[in-house]
């Protein structure tokens, strides 16, 4: 995420900590911070984003009594990523349900934002937190999505498709690397595209051609690469009935 110039909003009250995460933020991202915007309520934030644009946001959670998570709704539906930065630690569960990257504590030292920004960079697939909501823009309002209630994820040009349980489609401006960074680790990329919830997965076999894939709930096939096969077959629960083709197996190109 960060290997490209990032247009970074930091929504935060106080006047002094805004100036240290502003420092913090030059020091650590050098010439990759193309842009650096400062909003200290909710409002201002939200001209930020439509005006400006931003693919960071680092928010604090209590600004001046308005209420953070009232920004997430928002920001969950646009293509930026999230990282808290408060005083509430009793809140960070929470926050980690919106889907936020990371939630940094206050006080705080540069080597611990310096890993938070890391986390944009190199996403674990076993990522720590319990990140239960994504936001859409579903005919001009923010929908807020639990992501149990999606099945698979595609790309879509620009944009992510989302499809749910119940076979609703939805469209995230998110790309699938930032979704991976957000999403639960029930959630594998399973091809160059497709992302599937490992829950809704049936079996895995071996499809026409000789290439693996996935059969979910809803009796999609979903294709599966070579080289993330061992990976799935390992994080599949209990022993799925699975299929092994006979002699070679065509990458996933």
């Amino acid at each position: 995420m960060t290997h490209r110039p990032l247009r970074a909003l930091i929504v935060e009250d106080e006047p002094v900590a805004a100036r240290r995460l502003q420092r913090v933020l030059h020091d650590i991202l050098g010439d990759r911070l193309a842009t650096l915007t400062r909003a200290s309520d909710l409002d201002q934030a939200a001209g930020a984003m439509v005006d400006s644009g931003c693919d960071l946001i680092l928010l604090d959670l209590d600004l001046d009594g308005q209420d953070g998570f009232a920004l997430l709704d928002l920001v969950a539906s646009a293509s930026a990523l999230t990282i808290i930065v408060s005083a509430h630690a009793e809140l960070a569960v929470r926050a980690f349900e919106y889907g936020v990257v990371d939630f940094v504590p206050k006080p705080y030292t540069p080597q611990r934002l310096k890993r938070a920004l890391a986390r944009l960079e190199t996403p674990h697939p076993e990522r720590e937190g319990t990140h239960r909501f994504l936001g859409v823009q579903d005919r001009g309002e923010t929908r807020v999505v639990d992501v149990l209630t999606i099945e698979r994820i595609a790309a879509a040009g620009d944009y992510a498709e989302l499809t749910l349980v119940s076979g609703e489609g939805l469209l995230h401006a998110r790309s699938l690397d930032a979704l991976m960074v957000t999403l639960p680790d029930r959630f594998a990329r399973v091809h160059r595209s497709p992302i599937v919830n490992l829950d809704r997965i049936v079996r895995l076999r071996a499809a026409s051609g000789g290439r693996y894939a996935v059969e979910l709930r809803s009796g999609v096939s979903v294709p599966v690469g070579r080289r993330r096969y061992p990976d799935l077959k390992a994080r599949l629960a209990g022993p799925a009935p699975t299929t092994r083709p006979e002699g070679p197996t065509p990458d996933e190109g």
